[in-house]
């Protein structure tokens, strides 16, 4: 069985995940297809179904042997059923079916074709085994019986969100937030009303509490994010520059500089007279060919989508540790961000002075893209 995308959703933890598809038609979700698969004809014809149907490895459920019997935390966790009878994780093959409105397919530069979707209950980063097209003549049975599911149906839940902790949640993500709280996360045999839940969703904690059929939000904080990509180095590196952390479109790429609209790469192939790179391998092969490296100072922290003014609770990253094992002598900063954060973190680690550069991020729109090749000249002077 071969894994031919993953998809890229609001839940980084099981917590809190709808318990089946389409509950939640406000959620969207991406799906990345793997390298292989990254061919448009595999999609011809696609664009004319409104829904498809995704077959997904429970990728956090993969254990040795399986039960012929489950608990299902529908009916409290004290009563077995049989596994068929559910659609519990814990099968003798850990694989899940979803059903997902198709929003759209999109070009991407890097990615290949990339297909959006609404209403998924899968887990960032769930493998996905197959796709295929939803057919409301055949899948759709209206009069079909649900079994021991029809005596415990879950009702929704009143949301109370106060207005001023709803404004910290981006306004593109409140419905599905909404949505997702409406249905309540909770475990079905949890209904202890004095205690506080917390739910990870799109980078932010959700903190709550239920009272009978009413959800009240606590609190919203900053999730904590880690870097979760590597630098571009080897030992012949002499020059690094630094940016803060990544976008979300870098967190969402998996690289640096991943916001269609940021002209890092248009600036450093202009000054290294390179084709402008594309890919991923292309860009670290520009990079390292011209010996210089890239890396971010934040190794974790709270931060509020890509706004570097919401940077909070800082653990850096081992810049000491990669100088060590390069040639690098000279270090820059993409930005003032990525410079004070430098100085008040790792200057002292490092005893290496750092030289500010203008922003390359679309925020910094009155630089234009002349003025940018200008200044980073620097790097080799």
């Amino acid at each position: 069985m071969k894994t031919i995308a993953r998809i890229q959703s609001d839940f980084k933890e099981k917590f809190g995940i709808p318990r089946q598809s389409g509950l939640v038609e406000e959620l969207e979700a991406v799906i990345v297809f793997e390298p292989e698969y990254r061919d448009p004809a595999a999609l011809r014809g696609l664009e004319g179904f409104s829904h498809l149907w995704l077959i997904w490895l429970f990728s956090e459920s993969v254990r040795e042997g399986w039960s012929p019997t489950v608990r299902p935390p529908r009916l409290g966790g004290n009563e077995r059923i049989g596994v068929f009878a559910t659609r519990s994780p814990f099968r003798p093959n850990e694989i899940g079916l979803s059903s997902v409105k198709l929003l759209g397919i999109e070009q991407h530069k890097e990615l290949g074709p990339v297909l959006r979707v609404a209403g998924a209950d899968l887990l960032d980063g769930t493998p996905i085994l197959d796709i295929k097209p939803y057919l409301p003549h055949v899948d759709s049975h209206p009069d079909a019986r649900s079994g021991f599911v029809e005596e415990h149906q879950t009702s929704r839940l009143e949301v109370v969100f106060p207005e001023k902790l709803l404004q910290k949640v981006p306004k593109e993500k409140r419905k599905a937030l909404q949505g997702v709280l409406a249905e309540d996360p909770r475990p079905s045999y949890h209904n202890d009303e004095t205690r506080i839940y917390g739910m990870n969703f799109a980078g932010y904690e959700i903190k709550f509490r239920v009272k009978d059929t009413v959800l009240e939000v606590c609190e919203v904080e900053y999730q904590t994010l880690r870097h979760e990509f590597l630098p571009v180095w080897n030992e012949e590196s002499e020059v690094l520059i630094l940016g803060s952390f990544p976008s979300v479109k870098s967190r969402e790429q998996g690289f640096f500089y991943g916001h269609p609209r940021n002209r890092f790469w248009d600036v450093i192939s202009t000054i290294v007279e390179s084709k402008k790179p594309v890919t991923i391998e292309e860009k670290k092969k520009m990079l390292l060919t011209h010996h210089i490296a890239i890396w971010d100072v934040i190794e974790s922290c709270r931060i509020r989508g890509s706004s570097d003014s919401s940077i909070r609770d800082v653990i850096p990253n081992d810049i000491s540790g990669l100088l060590k094992k390069s040639r690098i002598t000279k270090i820059f900063a993409n930005g003032k961000t990525a410079e004070q954060l430098y100085n008040k973190y790792l200057y002292e680690r490092t005893q290496i002075p750092i030289t500010v550069l203008p922003s390359t991020s679309p925020a910094n729109a009155a630089w234009s893209l002349e003025r940018l090749v200008e200044e980073y000249r620097k790097i080799w002077r």
